[in-house]
């Protein structure tokens, strides 16, 4: 449940979407190769979240104030964890093919 406006998550890109700024009830994204995508609803697909950019970022006074509570927990529904999870094989697979490969060369 995400609850706040459209616009806390996707900038307007023309005056029709400045002015109708509909609540947003969930988030529905796709992590790919360690990007995120998140649905716009009203543009009716899929949108890189790397793009976004907080429009109180212009000033660096705001930026050093940080971030409220509740904007700070929307902003880690919105992007998740400030991780990246690196698929690796574990260290057995890793010796299991590097014996293999001597064995075939």
């Amino acid at each position: 449940m995400y609850g706040l406006p459209l616009s806390s998550c996707f900038a307007p890109t023309t005056p029709e979407e400045a002015e109708d700024d509909p609540l947003l009830e969930k988030i529905r994204y796709l992590d790919y190769r360690y990007i995120r995508f998140v649905f716009h609803p009203v543009r009716g697909r899929f949108v890189l979240m790397s793009n976004w950019r907080d429009p109180s970022w212009r000033k660096v006074k705001n930026v050093k104030q940080g971030l409220e509570g509740e904007t700070q927990e929307a902003r880690a529904r919105l992007f998740g964890s400030n991780v990246i999870d690196i698929e690796q094989k574990p260290i057995m697979r890793l010796l299991i093919d590097e014996v293999d490969s001597l064995e075939a060369g």
